[in-house]
């Protein structure tokens, strides 16, 4: 039943977003160990090579609403769902985006929020300065860190995701510029907290890369984002409603999605490289933050649901 509860409070918070489709519950079939929710027809969002194909959606507005939902749940509504991975997210045939399975679900406390948004806009300015600050609030960095050799990876890092290139392209500069090993001689970690954000920045930055090779998420981000901080800051201090949500939402949502993903999602990607394939999605084997796997978080628990088909 805390899982119902949960899927009614993020249902009611995308009731005026006509993109996102969150399955209602039925309380009435509803028991303590088994979820009923509405059937929505759609198909699994990895699974839309032909629809995009034919025309019947579009890859990157597809990308975009899924920003749109986890920055309105990290950001802005505090609820956020903890389970990113393409079999909980569906599309419909008219292109809508259904979310399921709400059996892991965290509060994001303000001062988090906070201190996401202070690093996410030093990223937009350029302030190398400013993205280490904002990492050591967030623990990312350790205390007895080098800052200055921490600023400098981070610059070479900014720099290489910013190249109007395809992604490969930019995998392979990690690759030859030895980035990597330095990346894995800093002194970082990736705090438990931040764990399921990361996991949600690799989602975006996998769905973006499957769907344009030249996805680039700080290039598409940062002049909406910047233009409307205003507005993201009131929303955090709540002096505006939050329920309805636009295009601030979207952009914010890629920029992020780079900046928390830039450190978790660079040893799985080239790695993939190596291996010869690219994963679209997930953690894989974060030794040096304490983290293994394929999720990097304990499993959900196990509660039956009948919910949405998937199709293939």
């Amino acid at each position: 039943r805390k899982e119902a509860q949960v899927a009614d409070e993020i249902g009611a918070n995308f009731t005026s977003n006509q993109k996102v489709v969150v399955p209602a519950v039925k309380h009435e079939m509803t028991r303590q160990r088994v979820l009923v929710l509405q059937y929505v027809e759609g198909r699994r969002i990895d699974m839309l090579g032909d629809w995009i194909a034919t025309g019947k959606v579009q890859g990157r507005a597809i990308v975009s609403t899924v920003m749109e939902m986890y920055i309105q749940m990290m950001l802005v509504d505090g609820l956020f769902h903890a389970d990113p991975h393409p079999g909980n997210l569906m599309v419909t045939p008219e292109g809508k985006l259904v979310l399921l399975d709400f059996g892991m679900a965290v509060r994001v406390p303000r001062e988090m929020r906070l201190r996401l948004i202070d690093t996410v806009f030093a990223a937009i300015r350029g302030d190398v300065d400013g993205i280490v600050d904002g990492f050591a609030s967030l623990g990312v960095i350790l205390p007895d860190a080098n800052r200055a050799a921490i600023g400098a990876l981070v610059k070479k890092l900014l720099a290489i995701a910013s190249e109007r290139t395809v992604t490969r392209e930019r995998l392979e500069k990690l690759l030859a510029e030895q980035v990597l090993a330095e990346l894995y001689e800093a002194p970082v970690v990736l705090p438990s907290d931040l764990v399921y954000f990361a996991r949600t920045a690799s989602l975006i930055e996998g769905l973006g890369t499957r769907y344009d090779a030249h996805f680039n998420a700080i290039e598409f981000a940062s002049p909406i984002a910047l233009r409307l901080r205003g507005r993201i800051m009131a929303s955090l201090r709540g002096d505006t409603p939050p329920a309805k949500t636009g295009d601030w939402v979207v952009e914010l949502g890629g920029l992020l999605g780079e900046v928390a993903g830039v450190v978790t999602r660079a040893g799985k990607e080239i790695a993939g490289i190596v291996g010869g394939r690219l994963f679209a999605a997930g953690l894989g084997g974060m030794t040096r933050s304490g983290v293994n796997g394929d999720s990097g978080m304990p499993p959900a628990p196990s509660t039956p649901s009948i919910m949405s088909k998937s199709s293939a």
